[in-house]
């Protein structure tokens, strides 16, 4: 019945623990707190809060009224309601504080530090960063392409890029109008622009370009084309190692 829910909530897990470790530690600590902890507002925080926001996220019935509202790709979000951290230092703060000796507790404590290590991934890793050569610290052919466009001779500047470029054009300048805005749900296929950008359709993109005062279009050059974008007054302006410019020409 609730398959599909069922399907998204194991996703987002994942996406969230992992491979499941700091989850462990995660019931770990709320195991403990139900037998040492007293203080009602710790309690009422660190054991009934997280343990209902675990049972709501986990449910399907949830998830599908959810689904209306948002992506199924960000509903990892809802485990950030967790205060996983706070309830982990917790935890070891009172694993610790029922040792006596001092050595003892720093044993404890190195064991406890290499035990959430261990848990974790290194993130400083070609995986998760790529080295850049510039001072935005962004990837470098973007800022090659953002600062052609500056520098493109156009009084008013309006382009349809990749939607991996698009949330990087206005961090560098803003004066660069785009044909779409960002989605953060990554839901572009609804507009009409991108499904032609990516296909290749130059023949309808140029059109829908003109229509929306679109006159730079930055072609990733893997999207093997129609039909040249010159053919329909874009004419090259410019290109990089992965992207053809076209800027739309003057009237005559």
């Amino acid at each position: 019945m609730f398959s599909k829910e069922i399907e998204v909530i194991k996703i987002a897990f994942s996406n969230y623990f992992a491979d499941g470790k700091y989850f462990l530690i995660f019931l770990m600590a709320l195991l403990i707190l139900i037998v040492e902890e007293k203080k009602k507002e710790n309690r009422d925080f660190l054991l009934y809060y997280p343990a209902l926001v675990l049972a709501i996220i986990l449910n399907p019935i949830f998830c599908s009224i959810i689904l209306k509202v948002v992506s199924q790709n960000v509903y990892y979000r809802f485990f950030w309601m967790l205060p996983l951290g706070i309830m982990i230092a917790y935890l070891g703060t009172i694993l610790i504080s029922k040792l006596d000796k001092k050595v003892v507790k720093s044993i404890v404590g190195l064991i406890f530090i290499g035990m959430i290590a261990y848990s974790g991934t290194f993130v400083y890793s070609n995986q998760t960063f790529e080295k850049v050569n510039n001072w935005y610290k962004l990837p470098d052919e973007y800022v090659q392409v953002i600062q052609i466009l500056t520098e493109a001779p156009l009084k008013t500047k309006k382009a349809v890029t990749s939607i991996d470029m698009i949330g990087y054009v206005r961090q560098l300048d803003a004066n660069i109008n785009l044909a779409y805005e960002r989605r953060p749900y990554g839901d572009y296929d609804r507009y009409e622009i991108v499904r032609y950008y990516n296909s290749g359709d130059v023949e309808n993109l140029t059109k829908l370009c003109k229509q929306k005062r679109t006159n730079i279009i930055v072609y990733d050059n893997s999207i093997k084309l129609t039909i040249s974008p010159a053919y329909f007054g874009f004419e090259l302006y410019a290109q990089t190692e992965h992207y053809d410019i076209y800027i739309q020409k003057k009237r005559e």
